[in-house]
């Protein structure tokens, strides 16, 4: 299949990484930060900083939690589990 990339690596165990997947959630993680921003920006438009304080410190944790959410999609992306099978087999 063309969607598939073979690895071998040392130990001599076949990796397969779907590539197309990996691209696919990547791209995924990109709109997810562009959301979180785009929410962020509308929140920070709507309640005034002056009388809301509170509201403004929640609205930046949101923000924080959104960007790393982002940050563990691209992991799970990059480094899916049959990529690691070799660190996990004992000699």
């Amino acid at each position: 299949m063309p969607l598939l990339a073979v690895a071998h690596t040392e130990v001599g165990l076949r990796v397969c990484v779907c590539v197309c997947v990996c691209v696919c959630v990547c791209a995924l993680c990109l709109l997810v930060i562009i959301t979180m921003y785009v929410r962020y920006r509308q929140v920070a438009e709507y309640l005034p900083s002056a009388h809301l304080p509170h509201h403004v410190r929640v609205n930046r944790a949101a923000l924080g939690v959104g960007l790393a959410i982002a940050f563990g999609m691209t992991l799970v992306a990059n480094f899916p589990v049959c990529a690691l099978i070799g660190s996990r087999v004992a000699r």
